[in-house]
């Protein structure tokens, strides 16, 4: 058993101070940095230097920023003029939240090198550094794929319409596909910026939270309210306690330990919330129930196992298939060497195809 999911570390993975010897990252209070050090040296092939100065947009990012405010345009006028549902017509709306709660739980997998993956460290798996490697390597080969699909069909499903809930939807949407005009900018790894992308979508669901609150309050009856359990409440009322404490519950479960803040003060931190959120279930603060504090977590926790499962099975068949490839191209150059100059004929494995 060993850890995994943990990538190498890079002047970016450590906030711009080069990595240690053994891989791990120098700064103060990370608690991911030296579990993940073996992993950290088993993925250090991924790792490839930027090509070009990483502080310029070259035309590709200033194109694909364009395309995408391009599409966001098209995506209102289609509300407008065409169709107000959009792919809500086709397809229910847990595709929809379940598209942007795998995007985030995959960040979580980006940034095991400098955090861990879940309270500070690494997940354990059978297959040693090995399996980490191949993990994080295809978390990072693929993220690009995946969290574009899930901007797209998040953008998508909803109406281009100016209500609190999809104003703040669209705008998270549009920050999330500005990350994504950045790749390969040192901006699209800053470490600040991609903890705000990833702590902002709890601001969207509060107010989408709040909206429904409304909604559930204005449209019940006197007798219905009355009718309703003692600190319960509607399915708008659960939404606010549920969303509030459960993305309370992950900021401090994964990107508190990517603050760079000394494990004292993490823990510190950790115990007063323990204790604020104890307080709130036994005192039903505005309806808190004790499931509201963990869920979002047990469902994103439910989520990384898939996703842990799915790239390192992925990961497993392309490094086969990769293997593969490399071992074909040396019994081919081998056969090549061997044949005397001018004596190659149409059995011959590289002049078959031309013959």
């Amino acid at each position: 058993m060993a850890h995994a999911s943990c990538g190498p570390s890079t002047g970016d993975d450590c906030g711009g101070r080069p990595p240690s010897d053994d891989g791990s990252c120098p700064k103060a209070g990370s608690a991911a940095g030296a579990p993940c050090a073996a992993a950290a040296k088993s993925a250090a092939a991924a790792a490839a230097a930027v090509p070009y100065d990483a502080h310029r947009l070259r035309w590709w990012h200033i194109a694909t920023l364009g395309l995408h405010a391009a599409f966001g345009a098209a995506r209102v006028a289609h509300t407008r003029w065409i169709s107000y549902d959009g792919l809500a017509r086709d397809v229910h709306e847990a595709t929809a939240l379940g598209a942007v709660a795998v995007l985030l739980v995959w960040v979580w997998l980006l940034r095991a090198p400098e955090r861990g993956v879940f309270c500070g460290a690494c997940l354990w798996l059978p297959g040693g550094p090995a399996a980490a490697a191949t993990v994080w390597r295809a978390a990072v080969g693929a993220h690009s794929y995946a969290f574009s699909a899930a901007c797209l069909w998040t953008l998508w499903y909803h109406p281009a319409v100016a209500t609190p809930a999809h104003v703040t939807g669209f705008v998270y949407i549009a920050v999330l596909l500005v990350q994504s005009g950045l790749a390969g900018t040192a901006a699209h790894v800053g470490e600040h910026w991609m903890t705000m992308l990833e702590v902002g979508v709890a601001g969207h669901a509060l107010v989408t939270a709040a909206a429904a609150t409304s909604r559930s309050t204005g449209a019940a009856t006197a007798a219905a309210a009355a009718a309703l359990p003692k600190g319960g409440g509607g399915s708008g009322r659960s939404l606010l306690p549920l969303f509030g404490w459960g993305f309370a519950t992950t900021f401090v479960a994964v990107p508190l330990h990517g603050l760079g803040w000394s494990a004292a003060t993490r823990a510190r931190v950790t115990a007063a919330y323990g204790a604020v959120a104890t307080a709130a279930v036994a005192g039903r603060w505005g309806g808190t129930r004790g499931y509201h504090i963990v869920a979002i977590v047990v469902a994103d926790l439910f989520i990384l196992g898939v996703l842990i499962a799915m790239l390192g099975a992925g990961g497993w068949v392309n490094g086969r298939l990769r293997a593969w490839r490399r071992q074909r191209r040396r019994r081919l150059h081998v056969s090549t060497t061997r044949g005397e100059a001018g004596s190659m004929h149409p059995e011959h494995p590289v002049c078959a195809v031309a013959a």
